[in-house]
């Protein structure tokens, strides 16, 4: 045996990393990335131009529930709209405890595809009447959110309208 395979998990901004322990002399074994929050942050934005909106401002911390809601689809198994906006609150708040999630309204794109590229999930939702209507409105913020499991990638928008 070449080397002895520890598997830990540990969950970092959103992101599970694996720990091997294996023989230095071998490379090391790299975690794959899941697929880019930050640019399905950039074609919505590229899209709301494209349709003569302003774009929105990215926010870590609803980006950090958007990830947190993927990773609990894709392990679940079920894509489910259920606990918006509470739940991604909570999850915000366990990260950011300090952050004010006070908001006049709010807005959820969620989606799971075998590409795993930004531009076919932004695709995916621009196609989809409810989902583009989401990204067209007068929101303030987005987070955004993937998650790889099994060969499906899991992806969630939230949109925020801070301004009463």
């Amino acid at each position: 045996m070449r080397y002895l395979l520890l598997m830990v998990l540990i969950v970092t901004c959103g992101k599970p990393s694996k720990i091997y322990i294996q023989d230095p002399a071998q490379p090391p074994i790299e975690e794959p990335e899941q697929p880019p929050s930050d640019e399905i942050f950039q074609l919505t934005n590229k899209f709301r131009a494209s349709q003569g909106i302003g774009p929105l401002t990215y926010s870590p911390e609803w980006s950090y529930a958007a990830t947190e809601w993927s990773r609990k689809m894709a392990t679940s198994g079920v894509l489910s709209h259920d606990g918006f906006p509470a739940e991604r609150i909570a999850s915000l708040k366990s990260k950011y405890p300090a952050y004010d999630t006070t908001f006049a309204s709010g807005g959820e794109n969620i989606l799971w595809n075998q590409s795993g590229t930004a531009k076919s999930m932004v695709d995916q939702w621009i196609s989809s009447p409810p989902h583009r209507e989401n990204m067209l409105r007068a929101y303030d913020l987005i987070g955004t959110g993937t998650y790889e499991y099994q060969g499906r990638y899991y992806g969630t928008q939230i949109f925020i309208k801070e301004k009463f």
